[in-house]
């Protein structure tokens, strides 16, 4: 690969190839330190042949290097019938050198928003310009835990504070990279990976391929007998994974035996006939009054009036949020506790008030978080820190970052909260009690100046029709059918915000709509919020919101049906 000077990934990123013309990006990472092996393209057509199933398809290969997953993803969607096949590709690489190949293999291409010279580990779906995805196909690093190098193994530390999997620390950089991976996929999305033979024949490949199994409705791993890699100088033995229907349980995982690539288009068509041909059972729904209605109202989105973040991270929700009883029965003074918000399911309504967080306290919630107000301890408080075992502690990434590891509460006191992962729609609840919550709540910081009628009138508009429509259509199906909604995604649920209302008529509208949650549930308050969101409207929109209001059971019927893998 060609040498020169090293750029950084925010030049690169802000480059197209017409710009770097004339000379070749500076810097080529060393194949053997990355991990990276090139994938024959007969192995990689292979695979996008069955990945890819839909003309709509939106395709990500981490770590793209020499592009041919990427060619061969184009290739089969000029098959399907595909227009412009390169706006629904993505990427990205840590290897600046890899770009000389993506403008040599795809021609002209635009790099902001599609394509990222970062660390896959450092990549969020919100990163890109398309956002989620329904194909994730490739071959990402062979590293293994020993070899990695500093930058890496700082990616993995940090990727393990953030994500839901726990695994072997005795895991390759490969392992990472597929349940990153799994993040950015839409409902019944699909993988495609080539993967070294450590994934069935290790401890933690066996416990990585367990994982990723949950997560789909077929999961088939092919162990190749066939030296896939023999011509790039490496007898390292590759496995085929192959993962179908994500977010659907019941799921079912074969190991197969191949002896040959050509041998592996004979099982993969064998699959696809036993899935009932090659059409994509999961072409993106549409939802036409929807759109119509983006088209007819003004519409802002979640993220253009606020910032959502994630909750506190205790790093042990258990040891810190304590219910009062169990503080009685340490013997901790409410001293060493402060209300916190443990979970969305304790939030009923609208508002959650200083009556609220006593009402949690009175039916003997997890609502405590203990906490150190300074450096006299009592001996209750002593005897509960030491309770904690020395090795989880020093072993805790979370607090291996924190200055003082039992300083779990982070002091970023929200505005309101919204939901993480619900059965309904999701909901925002105003903070007026001040307190701070768990990473199993999403935060909510208003832009300012917004006022606190302007704010009431967001956390009604979020429970339309047509909001809880937007957040199904951003969401995912998750585990049991819940709808979980990222803050990525979060931002992009449009609202409607209605400027015809006075400030004492949002109030009377918001006090009825929080009796209403909290008595009766979200969806009479759905109604509530549908007549004054769309009041005084033009006359064909409250037709449009009934049609939407189909179109919402649609989309959670679908949603419910992921789980069941109908």
């Amino acid at each position: 690969m060609p040498r020169a000077q090293k750029k950084s990934e925010n030049e690169l990123n802000e480059q197209t190839p017409e710009s770097r013309e004339g000379g070749q990006l500076a810097f080529a990472y060393d194949r053997k330190s990355l991990g990276a092996f090139y994938t024959p393209a007969a192995v990689a057509n292979l695979l996008a042949k069955w990945a890819i199933r839909c003309p709509q398809d939106k395709v990500l290969e981490p770590g793209f290097g020499g592009c041919e997953f990427l060619e061969a993803s184009i290739k089969r969607l000029n098959d399907l019938g595909c227009l412009l096949p390169q706006s629904q590709l993505m990427g990205c690489d840590i290897d600046p050198s890899a770009f000389d190949h993506l403008a040599d293999k795809l021609g002209t291409v635009r790099l902001d928003g599609r394509y990222l010279c970062k660390d896959f580990l450092n990549v969020r779906p919100s990163d890109f310009l398309s956002g989620d995805v329904d194909v994730v196909i490739g071959n990402p690093p062979y590293v293994s835990h020993h070899n990695m190098s500093p930058a890496q193994k700082s990616s993995v530390r940090a990727w393990k504070d953030q994500s839901r999997f726990c695994i072997s620390g005795r895991s390759s950089l490969w392992a990472y990279f597929i349940l990153h991976a799994i993040s950015f996929l839409t409902p019944r999305g699909r993988m495609a990976w080539v993967l070294p033979g450590s994934l069935v024949n290790s401890n933690y490949g066996r416990q990585v391929l367990g994982i990723v199994a949950a997560q789909f409705s077929r999961t088939y791993a092919l162990e190749m007998n066939e030296r896939v890699f023999l011509s790039v100088g490496t007898e390292e033995k590759t496995v085929i994974l192959l993962c179908d229907g994500f977010g659907v349980s019941d799921s079912v995982t074969r190991q197969i035996h191949c002896r040959s690539v050509s041998h592996l288009a004979e099982i993969l068509a064998e699959i696809v006939g036993n899935e009932g041909g090659e059409t994509h059972s999961n072409c993106p729904a549409r939802f036409p009054i929807f759109d119509q209605l983006v088209q007819r109202i003004h519409t802002t989105t979640l993220g253009d009036v606020s910032r959502v973040l994630i909750g506190t991270v205790t790093g042990a929700n258990k040891f810190f949020v304590i219910s009062p009883s169990r503080a009685r029965q340490i013997g901790l003074s409410s001293r060493y506790l402060r209300p916190i918000v443990a979970k969305f399911g304790d939030l009923n309504g609208a508002v959650f008030a200083d009556t609220d967080a006593l009402e949690l306290k009175e039916r003997d919630k997890a609502c405590l978080l203990f906490f150190i107000p300074d450096l006299h301890l009592s001996n209750a408080a002593k005897a509960y820190i030491d309770s904690f075992p020395e090795e989880k502690r020093l072993s805790n990434s979370t607090f291996s970052r924190r200055e003082d590891w039992l300083a779990a509460d982070d002091g970023r006191v929200p505005d309101a909260f919204l939901s993480y992962m619900v059965h309904a729609g999701p909901r925002i609840v105003l903070n007026t009690a001040r307190v701070n919550c768990t990473n199993t709540v999403h935060r909510v910081y208003f832009n300012q100046p917004m006022s606190l009628p302007e704010r009431k009138l967001a956390c009604i508009s979020l429970c339309t029709t047509f909001s809880q429509l937007s957040a199904e259509i951003e969401g995912r199906s998750y585990g049991s059918g819940v709808l979980k909604i990222e803050p990525s995604e979060a931002k992009r649920i449009r609202l409607h915000l209605p400027d015809k209302h006075t400030p004492d008529e949002i109030d009377s509208a918001f006090d009825e709509f929080d009796m209403c949650l909290r008595n009766q549930g979200i969806e009479h308050a759905r109604a509530i919020a549908d007549g004054f969101i769309f009041s005084n409207i033009s006359p064909e929109i409250p037709e449009l919101i009934r049609g939407a209001e189909a179109e919402l059971v649609q989309a959670r019927k679908q949603r419910m049906h992921q789980r069941h893998g109908k």
